[in-house]
């Protein structure tokens, strides 16, 4: 429903004529995690409409990955082992392991924030939102540290 709401929103709002969203492109939006918000769909959808070029919508979701569900002891034992050894394992705030995992998609990105093979990709956010993470964070980003 919120896809064809958002279709019918930038019908509107850029006079095109699109009818409704293939079933391929549907399901995979679906099974999408959507680590996001609701607006990181109506933007998915937005830039959709925009290119589509008849009137059945085709869309990719970025970089879908279907991962088993974990529990929430699975999720705290693999966050207490990513985070770098000290002698003995400790426990870290969010925020901490927020900053930490950015950290290690920018470096394994190089640096890049957007685009497909871009940090921001790979964590399911909009560039935009992952900017503002780091501005949040307080994190100041070096390249010659990432590289």
């Amino acid at each position: 429903m919120l896809v064809q709401h958002f279709i019918d929103k930038y019908n509107a709002r850029f006079k095109r004529s699109i009818l409704s969203i293939s079933k391929q492109s549907l399901q995979a939006l679906e099974q999408y995690n959507w680590p996001g918000n609701v607006r990181e769909l109506e933007n998915l959808v937005e830039r959709a409409v925009l290119s589509a070029a008849g009137a059945i919508l085709t869309v990719a979701p970025p970089a879908i990955r279907v991962e088993p569900a974990m529990s929430i002891s699975d999720k705290l034992s693999e966050t207490v082992t990513a985070m770098p050894d000290v002698g003995e394992r400790r426990l870290v705030s969010l925020r901490e392991n927020e900053r930490a995992h950015i950290r290690m998609v920018l470096r394994h990105t190089r640096g890049r924030i957007s685009g497909p093979q871009g940090a921001a990709a790979i964590l399911g956010l909009p560039p935009s939102t992952l900017r503002s993470r780091i501005r949040k964070l307080g994190m100041k980003i070096r390249l010659d540290e990432l590289h």
